[in-house]
């Protein structure tokens, strides 16, 4: 077949494993390459690049791949618009020529191993909305290149004022402060600089972030408080700051912020859970575990919240007590262990019908509680309150998803009959130590020899064996 004349040729995710083949590299009417996901293997030629009339080129995606840009050499007068090479085996340094590519708006190399200083030239890409080169190996620019310390970040970024999205999370620059020169990119809608070596404080004058949707600062060294302008930006969906040395309080969030995602967890954030959080309708994931949280929580509000699908305030310091939920709320996972939180368990959790994770552990609760009532539950914990469960009599009765029990501490004096009728192949967590349970265990092998780590079947034996085996796992 003549497929001289051929201009565009989207394979996107058709199964090929195999190389590329070298007839491709002769079509030289291709201006649209997509071969993303279909299981490419080896080397990938340089001469592709080289097609005179390419514009999009897409190769993500192809585990098996692997290559350089070294050998490469772009000119002024290459085409091309797009070039997508995440997640292949990709190494060695970006060349200088990739300045050249005047036309280009879209690069993405995430997911790779390459490595070494970026170079000055990306500068010159001032065409460029979306610029990825996350997960490598990248490091800043060496010692007497412009005015930055080694290993910084580099500036040049702040030439491309064009940029819409922005990711450089995950390579090797060195530690250094946030970067001010972010500010210069007014378009921004996503910025990620997650996983570096940021250090000090989030600067208090940054302005400009106006269509910021997506802000990523995680794991890193990040101090000081939380500037008032994160809270201020009309148009943040995602908020991600986990991981760091913040300290201070929360601020209160705009009434009609279209945040979706918080994440401020694995800080030493103080005081109040803000009022306003409760009113961010399109919230779907609150995570401020692991803080110096304090204060009576009203978790009321947040089963009124019409998206929340997780949420969790544990190893807190907060108060109050776990009111009434809204059996419609789509609330999946409530995590508020190792808190300060008093009272009964509300009937109402149990009847949420999205809940699939629920984590009590290590509060001041108290009052009887109907084990069977959480059958729906894949995880459960309510160990170490002052609560008293019931097993129940019911020993036909099925845990369909369970793969964590917690119940240490619970004053249960019966053994829980049910739990020979667990899969053994999906549970993988049960604490019943700390116990009153006294007699026997009734004839279960196919439950023992799934989950102790013991070579021997115990048909039956005194119930402190089995709480020690369980407690060890």
């Amino acid at each position: 077949m003549n497929l001289t004349q051929l201009e565009n040729l989207m394979l996107h995710r058709v199964n090929i494993f195999s190389g590329l083949p070298d007839s491709l590299l002769n079509l030289s009417s291709l201006a649209t390459i997509d071969l993303s996901e279909t299981g490419l293997l080896g080397d990938l030629p340089y001469e592709i690049f080289q097609l005179p009339k390419l514009q999009n080129l897409d190769l993500g995606y192809n585990y098996n791949m692997t290559g350089s840009l070294l050998k490469v050499k772009w000119g002024c007068n290459s085409s091309l618009e797009k070039l997508v090479l995440s997640g292949i085996l990709m190494s060695g340094k970006l060349p200088d020529s990739i300045g050249y590519l005047r036309f280009l708006n879209y690069l993405d190399l995430r997911g790779n191993q390459f490595s070494g200083p970026l170079p000055e030239s990306l500068g010159n890409l001032t065409r460029i909305t979306s610029l990825d080169l996350s997960g490598n190996g990248f490091t800043g620019r060496s010692p007497g290149q412009g005015n930055n310390r080694n290993g910084e970040i580099p500036d040049f970024f702040a030439r491309l004022l064009k940029l819409e999205s922005l990711g450089l999370s995950t390579n090797n620059f060195g530690a250094g402060p946030f970067p001010l020169w972010v500010s210069n990119l007014t378009q921004l809608f996503s910025l990620d600089i997650s996983n570096m070596a940021l250090t000090g404080p989030i600067p208090s004058n940054i302005t400009g972030f106006q269509k910021l949707r997506g802000l990523y600062l995680s794991n890193s060294s990040l101090n000081g408080t939380l500037p008032s302008w994160l809270f201020a930006i009309p148009s943040l969906q995602w908020l991600e700051l986990s991981s760091n040395q913040l300290t201070g309080q929360i601020h209160e969030f705009q009434r009609d912020s279209p945040l979706v995602w918080i994440d401020l967890s694995y800080n030493k954030l103080s005081g109040p859970i803000p009022q306003s959080i409760s009113g961010l309708v399109n919230l779907s994931y609150l995570q401020l575990r692991s803080n110096n949280l304090s204060g009576d929580v009203e978790l009321q509000k947040f089963s009124n919240l019409p998206s929340l699908q997780l949420l969790d305030l544990s190893s807190n310091q907060l108060t109050g007590q776990i009111h009434e939920f809204r059996r419609d709320s789509p609330l999946e996972s409530i995590d508020l262990s190792y808190n300060k939180l008093h009272g009964p368990i509300p009937q109402s959790i149990s009847g949420l019908v999205n809940l699939i994770s629920l984590y009590l552990q290590s509060n001041n609760l108290n009052g009887d509680v109907e084990l069977q009532k959480f059958s729906n539950l894949s995880a459960l914990d309510l160990s170490k309150n002052n609560l008293s469960v019931r097993i129940g009599s019911n020993a036909n009765a099925t845990w369909p998803n369970l793969s964590s029990l917690g119940l240490s501490s619970c004053n249960i004096t019966e053994f829980p009959d049910f739990l020979q009728n667990l899969d053994e192949n999906l549970l993988r967590v049960l604490d019943l130590s700390s116990n009153k349970i006294h007699g026997e265990i009734p004839k279960w092998e196919k439950f023992i020899s799934g989950m102790a780590t013991t070579s021997t079947t115990i048909p039956c034996c005194p119930i402190d064996v089995i709480d020690h085996m369980f407690h060890s796992l």
